[in-house]
């Protein structure tokens, strides 16, 4: 299977292999979280060479990059998959686009780039979430609207699996994002746009996740599992695409002001009955791939399997829309809902919606 090159490592030897790069010529993009790791791993690299995320980037705060980011030989991004996001942003920057406003315009038509040169691109993620580490996909934000940069530039060349990237975080932080990856692996294989690789990614990545379910869900000492069940889900949107959940949430994050994953988790329940009333076949797929030990039965499944990983994300607080805002929302969901299975017109959007709504 293709895709970018795999690191496990555990000494700063090993990182000096991988980015092998004049320090003056690296470039950086980090979350907050992850500020003291990038300044032991990288301390040579000039400040002016860092873009440090606070929130999911947004399509201003590339507006002061400078030289040092369209001269950079390396870019890594250390973090979750904001920072990978943005990461893959500042590759690009001075070959596909020059300005914020460039890059705004190329993902308002679509966002669709061909680039014949960027600069190397080195993932380091933090989290088992969104396989943005080996996708060919970043989500950027332009105004109130997520949208997203694409193509077979955007995949990256290295990804690291750096254990002591995620020793320090709390370990409800850890099982909540993870669900994150299980939705993926269930969007992509439901999508009409899957793949054999896709299959193959989804049913070893699968694997992976059970192991680390198994060994107790949330513990350190098996998270390395979790990590590769991520790089898999990524593999799988770089073959396939993702279903209404993630187009969906796109529009129900910024107006409900709640996380990518909380918006999932709220979301997932509703599209799976859609999936099972709409395309039986379809979500038996899903239910055999994602717990090959049960019978393909995708109303068993649903009843015994989802429930338990559900659980994973339980967000503080529900997530309700009033009825009267579901129109307007289901009118700015965007993207190739064609691919879904469980579209059969705007009023799949809706009903997804409604399931949110309250009076």
């Amino acid at each position: 299977m293709s895709g970018p090159r795999l690191h496990h490592i555990h000494d700063q030897a090993a990182w000096a292999a991988i980015v092998d790069a004049d320090p003056s010529r690296t470039f950086l993009v980090y979350t907050r979280s992850m500020e003291a790791h990038v300044q032991r791993i990288f301390p040579r690299v000039p400040s002016h060479s860092r873009l440090r995320l606070v929130r999911e980037p947004h399509v201003e705060d590339f507006a002061g990059l400078g030289d040092a980011a369209r001269k950079a030989e390396v870019v890594v991004g250390v973090g979750g998959g904001r920072a990978l996001d943005a990461a893959k942003v500042v590759a690009h920057w001075g070959r596909a686009f020059h300005t914020a406003s460039e890059l705004g315009a190329l993902l308002a038509a679509g966002g669709r780039v061909t680039a014949d040169a960027r600069a190397r691109m080195v993932m380091a993620p933090s989290i088992a979430s969104s396989g943005s580490e080996s996708s060919r996909g970043a989500i950027i934000t332009v105004g109130a609207q997520k949208m997203g940069l694409r193509g077979p530039s955007v995949e990256p060349d290295d990804v690291v699996h750096d254990p002591t990237l995620w020793t320090s975080l709390p370990t409800a932080s850890r099982a909540h994002f993870a669900f994150d990856v299980f939705a993926h692996f269930a969007e992509t294989t439901a999508s009409k746009r899957c793949a054999v690789e896709t299959l193959a990614h989804a049913r070893e990545g699968m694997g992976e996740f059970w192991s680390w379910w198994r060994d107790g869900g949330r513990e350190l000492v098996s998270y390395g599992a979790a990590m590769r069940a991520a790089f898999h889900a990524g593999r799988c949107l770089a073959t396939s695409s993702t279903c209404l959940p993630h187009r969906v949430q796109y529009v129900l994050g910024p107006a409900t002001d709640t996380t990518h994953v909380e918006g999932i988790w709220a979301l997932f329940p509703g599209w799976f009955d859609l999936l099972i009333e709409t395309s039986p076949s379809a979500a038996g797929k899903v239910a055999k791939m994602l717990n090959p030990t049960m019978r393909p039965d995708a109303t068993e499944f649903a009843r015994v399997t989802l429930p338990s990983v559900h659980g994973l994300a339980a967000p503080s607080r529900r997530i309700e829309i009033a009825q009267e805002d579901v129109f307007s929302l289901s009118a700015q969901v965007t993207g190739d809902l064609a691919a879904d299975p469980a579209f059969v017109g705007p009023s799949s959007v809706e009903r997804l919606l409604r399931s949110l709504s309250h009076d």
